[in-house]
């Protein structure tokens, strides 16, 4: 995901990466889910805070098996 090899993830490549998700069809579903994954507002979201997005929203699962 991090194509960059920044060692961060910026919002704009997560918004593409979120966009395939239908069940996020509303900005305030997709606005959670960048606050969630996002958790220190750096509008860059970092392994840290990547692995305990996963851990919490499930997403991925639900991304993989789709």
């Amino acid at each position: 995901m991090d194509v960059n090899n920044l060692g961060y993830i910026d919002i704009d490549q997560f918004k593409s990466y979120i966009s395939v998700d239908t069940t996020l069809d509303t900005q305030d579903k997709k606005d959670a889910v960048i606050a969630l994954a996002d958790a220190d507002g750096s509008l860059k979201i970092d392994f840290n805070e990547f692995a305990y997005f996963l851990s919490k929203s499930g997403w991925a699962i639900n991304f993989y098996l789709d």
